[in-house]
């Protein structure tokens, strides 16, 4: 569902889907558990722990497991295989669904279209 959304999302940005273009997209997304947190151990020293997502802190009115939807978008050169661009986006939902993913996938596309036009 996630690919059909930013296939459908990445010509609202002008952005043209074709065989030969010179970057190759490819994503990932995954749902989890919002209360369990991501962290980067490279990074972590001793008791300090650097998150990349961090735990949510459930509220007393909380009425829903929430979820924490992650997607990632990487653009890689077709010509060198360089990584041209890698994105990461989150989101916590009580109900994931198609519209969490199209909010994903257009901060994603605004993203790397903005890294992609400072080069």
């Amino acid at each position: 569902m996630f690919g059909q959304i930013l296939a459908e999302k990445l010509p609202g940005h002008s952005i043209l889907l074709t065989d030969t273009a010179p970057v190759i997209a490819e994503f990932a997304i995954s749902a989890r558990d919002a209360g369990g947190g991501l962290a980067d151990p490279a990074a972590s020293t001793g008791d300090t722990v650097a998150w990349e997502s961090r735990p949510r802190n459930r509220g007393r009115f909380d009425n829903c497991e929430a979820q924490r939807l992650r997607a990632t978008l990487l653009l890689v050169s077709r010509v060198d295989g360089s990584v041209v661009y890698r994105g990461v986006g989150e989101s916590e939902t009580c109900a994931a669904g198609g519209q969490e993913m199209a909010d994903l996938a257009d901060i994603l596309i605004s993203d790397a279209h903005g890294a992609l036009s400072a080069d």
